[in-house]
């Protein structure tokens, strides 16, 4: 696509999906992908080594193995990115990220922008820090601290349902308020009035038991 390698657009995804800094994203070694285990487990990471593989971070390292040219069923090189000339690790993606900045119409992107997009995410998505930590490799739980501001606007997008399910109640007119619901995320709370109401303490009412004399015929 667009003429370039296909090792930087995968290695993009692999950013997006693991979280993975740039380097060990880069240069990850296929001794690091425990396909056994769905992880990968960083042997020159100075933060924690074992990192969570998901499904579809899984699946891409699965494709990009079957691709990759072995002898004896073992690679001919030990990075996941092999360079195209020489024994390091493919280093041109950063040729590739201003074309695809272009492409999606975005201010800015880099490795680090990648990895504080799955970050961020997690923090939307409801998770806690600690496990965020977890997934990025942090020791420090202060480094996952920069992630916690994305919380104000889930905590916006989850409040306004609720909030506008509550106008709705409140308004006055018959006619406005099934206009209001109507366009509503939900339908209005039940309301609680006044007569509905009864508190714990009250006792029930006294009946009067029925008269066990006859009535007169007279």
């Amino acid at each position: 696509m667009h003429g370039v390698n296909p090792k930087g657009p995968d290695q993009i995804r692999l950013w997006l999906l693991t979280g993975l800094r740039r380097e060990e994203g880069a240069g990850l070694l296929w001794d690091e992908v425990d396909f056994e285990r769905n992880q990968i487990v960083l042997k020159r990471s100075k933060s924690i080594p074992e990192r969570p593989l998901t499904p579809e971070a899984l699946k891409l390292l699965m494709e990009i193995w079957k691709k990759t040219p072995k002898v004896r069923g073992r690679p001919v090189s030990r990075y996941v990115f092999p360079a195209e000339h020489g024994i390091g690790h493919y280093t041109g993606t950063k040729r590739i990220l201003p074309l695809l900045k272009r492409l999606a119409g975005l201010d800015e992107l880099f490795p680090h922008l990648l990895r504080h997009t799955l970050g961020s995410s997690a923090v939307s998505a409801g998770l806690s820090l600690r496990l965020i930590g977890a997934i990025l490799g942090h020791k420090n739980p202060r480094s996952t601290l920069v992630y916690a501001h994305v919380q104000d606007k889930a905590a916006l997008d989850a409040a306004a349902p609720v909030a506008s399910s509550i106008a709705c109640a409140l308004v006055s007119f018959k006619s406005d308020a099934m206009q209001c619901r109507a366009t509503a995320a939900g339908p209005p709370p039940p309301l609680v009035r006044p007569r509905q109401f009864v508190h714990p303490a009250a006792s029930p009412p006294e009946q009067t038991a029925p008269s066990s004399r006859k009535e007169s015929n007279l």
